[in-house]
């Protein structure tokens, strides 16, 4: 099954996606039965039938596709207005080479909202927006690498679990996040706020998220609330020089009546050292809340 990559956990966690297969029979599986209250059905909450998607000569319509060939030095460029509120997903398909690398953006440009789907050494590319009804929203595609050409497909749908190859308990949410980061840089202390929003896949029968690179197993779920708690390391070169990445996050979530949605609360750390010239050390900490969509 292909992978689908959604918006990111604030820089740190990369990108979350479903991976579908329910491993609730692990020996070391966490997980609850919980039955939560989506917000829609498989119908689709909004019709687009009428909204096109313009770029680089080609259209698309709801549920239909645009092609396109682009290299690494060109950008293509497609807008539509919403002319419901409501939810779509957007899949990007490379059609040629496995060594190309496209990524795929998604601006409101009549508010502040941003997505964007960015699996690192991919084409296959799968994000969810929340429109709002009378804005104009601009799809960039962007290509990576030595490719000087690849084929793409670019495609526009009403949201349904066919189409986010949900399994029987996976499901999509948005989560909504404020809170603040202090980092420190070589020494310099700086302190400012942020306010993010991504839509994620979920299992709580088999207790995961899912990361590009690994299953994010939950240490805990109940009825009532879920926890998790994961790690990242990694080293790189630059300009010659050794680094060390490292991140760790915990969540801790808290179901609401009905089960409609579950408040958040998140801590974040990671530290980046670039040889013995460059350590950037940062903390979050942020509330936030999760509702369950589909």
């Amino acid at each position: 099954m292909e992978k689908r990559t959604f918006g990111l956990m604030s820089g740190m966690l990369l990108a979350l996606v479903g991976c579908g297969g329910d491993s609730s029979d692990s020996k070391d599986s966490v997980g609850a039965d919980v039955q939560v209250t989506t917000a829609v059905t498989d119908s689709g909450p909004i019709a687009l039938t009428t909204t096109t998607y313009f770029g680089d000569n080609t259209t698309v319509e709801l549920n239909q596709k645009a092609s396109g060939s682009i290299g690494w030095a060109v950008d293509h460029y497609y807008l539509f207005t919403a002319p419901q509120s409501g939810y779509v997903s957007l899949r990007l398909k490379g059609e040629d080479s496995d060594d190309a690398d496209l990524d795929m953006y998604v601006s409101d440009l009549d508010g502040i909202s941003n997505h964007w789907s960015t699996l690192n050494e991919s084409s296959q590319e799968l994000t969810v927006i929340e429109v709002v009804a009378g804005h104009q929203y601009e799809i960039v595609i962007e290509s990576f690498g030595d490719i000087d050409s690849e084929n793409y497909t670019l495609s526009v749908a009403e949201l349904s679990r066919d189409e986010l190859e949900l399994e029987e308990k996976e499901y999509l949410a948005f989560i909504s996040e404020k809170g603040s980061e202090t980092c420190l840089i070589n020494g310099t202390s700086l302190t400012q706020s942020y306010v993010n929003s991504w839509p994620t896949i979920v299992n709580f029968k088999s207790g995961y998220f899912d990361s590009l690179d690994e299953r994010l197993k939950m240490s805990s779920v109940s009825e009532s609330a879920f926890k998790m708690a994961a790690e990242f390391s990694e080293k790189y070169t630059e300009d010659g020089v050794d680094g060390q990445f490292s991140s760790s996050i915990t969540l801790d979530g808290t179901f609401t009546d009905n089960n409609v949605s579950a408040d958040l609360n998140f801590t974040r750390t990671y530290t980046d050292k670039l040889g013995d010239s460059y350590v950037e050390k940062c903390s979050k900490s942020a509330t936030g809340t999760m509702k369950f969509i589909l």
